[in-house]
């Protein structure tokens, strides 16, 4: 359900992304694109800053467990940016 509703909420920052870059030619660069464009939550955004993870690429790097240990980042976090890079996925972006 959480999930869901995130895919819902950052479709639209999503599409944008992926679009841009393909249709630019662009596709070995959308992992460059930082957290920031994402629309994450507040709290989300926050923690990865936090954590120092900035773009996609340093994202998408981490495991459940690395992202789990970041204080304050809890289950509905990790349900949104996974929710975000499955779906980044089955875009064929990368």
């Amino acid at each position: 359900m959480i999930t869901q509703e995130i895919n819902d909420v950052n479709y639209l920052a999503i599409k944008k992304i992926i679009d841009e870059f393909t249709d630019n030619g662009k596709n070995d660069k959308w992992f460059l694109t930082p957290i920031e464009d994402l629309e994450f939550t507040i709290r989300t955004e926050n923690c990865l800053k936090f954590a120092g993870i900035c773009t996609l690429e340093e994202l998408k790097q981490k495991t459940d467990y690395e992202l789990r240990i970041i204080p304050q980042f809890g289950k509905k976090c990790l349900a949104e940016v996974r929710a975000i890079l499955k779906h980044l996925e089955n875009k064929n972006v990368d």
